[in-house]
């Protein structure tokens, strides 16, 4: 019910996308590291530098491409978001809904509801056709889904 107001939903949302792609700028930042030669730390050291000098006249400059890519990947990453605010929020489309199920849910319970009406409208008695219908919903879900959410085949 709290997703559906507007500031927790934000801050909720915002929380997830960064715990979700803060491992991979890490990742990212970690390599960009441990790319750096020890030596230019050790020749510092001897030359008089203290801890904060080193990092603003060594690590961060010889960090800028790795943060540069992290930047690039995580801007892309941030236009390319959908999945996560529209499930979390039932879409915003309805600001104080009383439904909290999750949008898939009520999407999956759609779908069926129409399958299994068939065409006519009347009930679906014939076990085989639920069978496929079922399967052509699966088969629709795996579809449809989100880039972040893929499935394995």
């Amino acid at each position: 019910m709290w997703l559906s107001r507007d500031v927790p939903a934000i801050v909720a949302v915002n929380l997830t996308i960064i715990w979700k792609t803060s491992s991979f700028v890490a990742l990212i930042l970690l390599a960009g590291l441990q790319s750096i030669d020890k030596n230019l730390y050790e020749a510092a050291t001897v030359d008089g530098a203290n801890a904060w000098q080193r990092f603003w006249r060594i690590t961060l400059p010889l960090l800028r491409p790795a943060i540069a890519v992290a930047l690039i990947f995580r801007t892309l990453t941030a236009i390319q978001t959908f999945d996560i605010p529209y499930a979390m929020t039932n879409g915003w489309s309805r600001p104080h809904a009383r439904d909290a199920r999750p949008v898939h849910l009520q999407h999956r319970q759609r779908v069926q509801h129409r399958l299994r009406r068939g065409a006519v409208g009347g009930p679906v008695r014939d076990e085989f056709r639920d069978h496929a219908l079922l399967h052509a919903l699966d088969l629709h879900e795996r579809l449809t889904a989100a880039p972040g959410c893929r499935r394995s085949w």
